[in-house]
């Protein structure tokens, strides 16, 4: 009888990474060519988005919606009718839902930094293809893909 070596099992880290390098190669596969090309044409445009974006949430970010420029999207019969109480609850839900779209920008600046991280990753073919796709995009003269 021939012994079989043990393997040892390997660590939850390193079995999300072996799921992440297999779901990449199969995605891959089954996109194909086509699919390829049509990732990277994403790929370069949320890679055009990400500066604007950034701008979009540093706006964001750093705004303030003050009650008294709440007060103009009222009649001022409506706003009248308005208890201190209800100007209090709607103060407060403004504060909530920016910082639910804070979050929701927050989210996609994530992803999009992923994605411009996965681009960054490509080899040289996949670079001069990226950048020949950012130059069709831009009308800068690149070669239709």
């Amino acid at each position: 009888m021939v012994a079989t070596p043990n393997l040892r099992t390997p660590n939850n880290v390193t079995v999300a990474k072996m799921a992440t390098v297999i779901v990449s190669k199969e995605v891959t596969r089954m996109i194909g060519p086509d699919g390829a090309t049509n990732l990277l044409k994403i790929g370069a445009l949320l890679k055009l988005i990400l500066p604007l974006y950034q701008k979009y949430f540093d706006a964001v970010d750093t705004g303030v919606i003050q009650l008294e420029d709440v007060k103009g999207h009222f009649s001022p019969a409506a706003w009248t009718a308005l208890t201190n109480p209800k100007r209090r609850l709607l103060e407060e839900a403004i504060k909530k839902e920016v910082e639910a779209v804070k979050q929701q920008i927050a989210s996609h600046m994530l992803y999009l930094e992923h994605n411009a991280h996965q681009m960054e990753t490509l080899g040289p073919d996949g670079l001069a293809a990226l950048e020949n796709i950012m130059r069709e995009l831009t009308g800068e003269g690149g070669e239709p893909v």
